[in-house]
């Protein structure tokens, strides 16, 4: 009896837990439209229009892929390839058509990754150059790639045909590809466009100010319309303080294309006369520097000769000096001679 209660206790413990407990939900990440939903996008737009479905080609397929790649790599979009590769460069090389003459038009263009087919295919791609790619009889294969980076998703679609190849059509023409940065036209909760909406770019006349300003169209696109006006889509956006992100556009939207021209006032040169000559102040001379006496040389005092005259006479004539020095001479023997003798006699 107690096992059988205490079997219950724990079915009902178990089953309270399993009633009122609560289980964390993961937040899923968002999903990439994946190639197979482009494709079938796609040809459900062609068979909305009389057009064949397009088979997937394993060459067009490894070459969109590899351009979806390529674009993640420098985190932009673009047509041109490694090397500057064109979309029929690349099927070539990925084998498509095994050497004969092929036909490519290609579309790009990157969303974040919670953007819908809808967004992609009657937003982006809405413009004439980038529905022919989706909707041309002339196709009959295509190719889609998709790579994620950075929340941004780049696609690629490839379509081709090859030349004499069955259901290939006549009118169909090659193309590398244009290159059109990604764009919306319609408001959201408009209809979609079809083909016969889609409208090239009538280039607005300047106002008097120069300034540029396009009414939107249904079937157009900013990318379209950039390139129209040869400008550039950043420049759109700037003018009419659009989103980075943001390419929803209205049908009836006026777009400042260029802004009104303030002409810049350059200064006018004026005929200055020049300035009058400077006179010259008269220089200044310095005085003179003052002179310090300084002292003579002392003059030593000599004693004076005896006989003055005879000094004088000697000086001025050495001969006559000569003889009076001689007389005096022997004068003095003389007397020497005579004092001697008269010393003897006494």
């Amino acid at each position: 009896m107690k096992a059988k209660l205490l079997t219950f206790l724990l079915l009902s413990i178990t089953g309270f837990s399993l009633v009122f407990n609560t289980v964390p939900v993961t937040a899923q990440p968002l999903r990439a439209l994946s190639a197979y939903d482009i494709v079938a996008a796609v040809n459900a737009l062609r068979a909305s229009n009389g057009a064949g479905a397009l088979q997937i080609n394993g060459s067009l397929m490894s070459a969109a892929q590899g351009q979806s790649d390529y674009q993640a790599s420098i985190d932009s979009w673009s047509h041109s390839g490694p090397g500057g590769s064109r979309p029929i460069d690349r099927a070539a090389a990925a084998g498509y058509g095994g050497g004969a003459k092929i036909y490519i038009s290609e579309n790009v263009a990157y969303l974040s990754a919670d953007a819908d087919m809808n967004t992609l295919i009657y937003s982006i791609w809405a413009d004439s150059v980038h529905w022919n790619t989706m909707i041309n009889p002339s196709y009959t294969d295509c190719g889609v790639g998709v790579a994620e980076t950075g929340g941004f998703v780049y696609y690629t679609l490839d379509v081709g045909y090859v030349s004499g190849a069955a259901g290939s059509g006549s009118s169909g023409t090659g193309s590398s590809g244009v290159s059109l940065t990604p764009s919306a036209t319609l408001k959201p909760g408009e209809p979609s466009p079809t083909p016969n909406l889609v409208k090239a770019v009538q280039v607005a006349t300047p106002a008097a100010d120069v300034s540029i300003w396009h009414v939107v169209q249904a079937g157009q696109a900013l990318s379209s319309i950039a390139v129209a006006y040869e400008v550039k889509i950043a420049s759109i956006r700037a003018y009419n303080n659009l989103a980075e992100n943001d390419n929803t556009l209205w049908v009836g939207q006026k777009l400042l294309i260029r802004p009104a021209f303030t002409p810049t006032v350059s200064p006018t040169a004026s005929n200055t006369p020049p300035p009058p000559t400077r006179t010259l102040a008269p220089s200044h001379t310095p005085a003179p520097p003052t002179l310090t006496p300084t002292k003579g040389p002392s003059i030593t005092p000599t004693s004076r000769p005896l006989l003055p005259q005879l000094s004088n006479s000697m000086e001025n004539n050495p001969r006559q000096s000569v003889g009076i020095i001689l007389v005096v001479v022997c004068g003095l023997g003389l007397a020497g001679v005579l004092a001697s003798n008269f010393l003897k006699k006494k």
